[in-house]
């Protein structure tokens, strides 16, 4: 889930205006682990951000307590949140354009690769990927081959 979120540190000490204002951009925020310095937590940022309408999850919690329940909670986030759905065994992000957003997609599997040996690539890991705009329709349509990356821009949504 890496091409989709950011990392903010709620215990890092910095001012609380600040914290809270670098929340706003977000419908959602996970603070996961506990790990953290609870003493110097910024829980009203937190506070506020739930109170403007932002939704926290904590994990582990009973609303997560595992990872795979953290798995799930992860994929029902990206699909409120991205603008784009993508079917399809890849690795993909997005980027917002001047002109709308730039898609990328990229298969790593069926890369098989061994110390002092060049890679082998397996045509049959082929990842078929039908991704569309949500708030147009627009589609793109590919195959990507293991090893290699695709990229889309779409138009202003």
């Amino acid at each position: 889930f890496g091409g989709f979120f950011d990392v903010l540190c709620p215990d890092s000490g910095q001012d609380s205006a600040a914290f809270a204002k670098a929340l706003s951009r977000y419908r959602h925020v996970l603070i996961a682990g506990n790990a953290f310095d609870k003493g110097r937590f910024d829980a009203a940022a937190v506070e506020s951000f739930e109170k403007a309408g932002g939704k926290v999850h904590r994990y582990p919690s009973p609303e997560c307590p595992t990872k795979e329940k953290l798995r799930e909670l992860l994929l029902k986030i990206q699909d409120e949140t991205m603008p784009v759905a993508v079917k399809g065994d890849i690795q993909w992000g997005v980027n917002k354009t001047a002109k709308g957003w730039l898609a990328w997609f990229i298969n790593n599997k069926g890369v098989v690769k061994f110390s002092n040996e060049p890679e082998e690539f397996r045509k049959e890991r082929t990842a078929h990927v039908v991704a569309t705009v949500k708030a147009t329709g627009e589609k793109f349509e590919v195959d990507v081959p293991p090893g290699e990356f695709r990229l889309w821009e779409t138009r202003a949504d």
